[in-house]
């Protein structure tokens, strides 16, 4: 990220914000606008993953959890970031594959994420009209600490996984910056909805 920042020039900061908490997303934008005047792109990929559990075993509040950041949270920040963005903005989620295909033992993520690619799609709709670019990316499994974590627990089997991708290995995190770092930029001008 230090790297794709460097191509956005001066000035850019970065703020710790939990998503999950309406009022510290709030606050969150009053700090940029204070710095900045204006929103030109948001990036949601705040998240958290998923707790790998049988839907019989899952535990409600932490299916509240994955929600409320991985769902909740980018539309907070989305609604936030559009009330501040000109015409040009971009609006770009992290959405993930496991909201598309079936994942069984991820209920929260892959509902969360899902929720996420379709509210993608409707504030692209509603917002064209004011100049706002809605696209999200669905990487499949990304080389992360995340997934580092749910191998080290024996909760996914990556070599497993290696065999089911095309590209026979996980995504590099770089990878998955190169394609938000386009559709945000003016570059991908004339997509929006897209995933």
């Amino acid at each position: 990220m230090v790297e794709l920042a460097c191509d956005l020039g001066e000035p850019h900061f970065g703020l710790e914000c939990d998503v999950s908490r309406e009022e510290d997303i709030v606050a969150l934008y009053g700090r940029v606008e204070a710095q900045f005047g204006q929103i030109g792109v948001l990036i949601n990929n705040a998240g958290v993953g998923p707790t790998m559990a049988a839907t019989v075993d899952t535990d409600v509040d932490a299916f509240r959890r994955g929600l409320a950041v991985n769902l909740i949270g980018p539309f907070l920040m989305a609604r936030e970031a559009a009330r501040r963005m000109r015409p040009g903005g971009a609006i770009v989620n992290v959405a993930s594959m496991s909201g598309v295909a079936s994942n069984p033992k991820r209920n929260a993520y892959a509902a969360s994420k899902a929720g996420l690619t379709s509210l993608t799609k409707s504030l692209a709709c509603e917002w064209a009209s004011r100049g706002i670019r809605v696209s999200a990316v669905a990487p499949g499994c990304v080389r992360s600490p995340m997934i580092a974590e749910l191998e080290r627990a024996g909760k996914m089997n990556l070599s497993a996984m290696r065999r089911r991708v095309p590209m026979g290995r996980m995504a590099r995190p770089e990878e998955i910056a190169r394609a938000v770092h386009f559709l945000a930029s003016a570059k991908a001008g004339y997509v929006t909805g897209r995933f």
